[in-house]
């Protein structure tokens, strides 16, 4: 007989009943026990979470005018550009970059032979 010919062999989930925390017996069994979310408002800190210093919308994207500023003659790769304004945050999440991005091409011309942004 060959090896393709076994029968397989079937795994079955057995679901236990749930704890007295509330989630099941056999899944999640290390994981720790579910805060007291008026403990965590009352001054204390979850583990895991990371302090932000400010949020993403306390530090303002770029203007047009400061990015037609930055913009040499001689043009800029866009990663300088974005090297440029480090400081605000602008891959922080999705909807800045994009905001951004929309900025940096209503503003730049982008020449695809030497790949840099050059001013209108």
């Amino acid at each position: 007989m060959s090896d393709g010919a076994r029968e397989k062999k079937r795994v079955k989930l057995t679901l236990g009943m749930p704890s007295k925390n509330g989630t099941p017996q056999g899944s999640r069994s290390g994981s720790p026990e579910v805060p007291n979310v008026n403990a965590a408002k009352a001054g204390g800190s979850r583990a895991g979470s990371p302090v932000s210093s400010r949020p993403a919308d306390a530090v303002p994207l770029p203007t047009a005018a400061e990015i037609r500023a930055v913009v040499p003659a001689t043009g800029i790769t866009v990663s300088q550009l974005l090297a440029h304004f480090k400081g605000r945050n602008i891959s922080e999440d999705a909807t800045r970059k994009t905001r951004f991005m929309k900025l940096m091409k209503e503003n730049t011309q982008f020449e695809r032979v030497r790949r840099v942004l050059l001013p209108l």
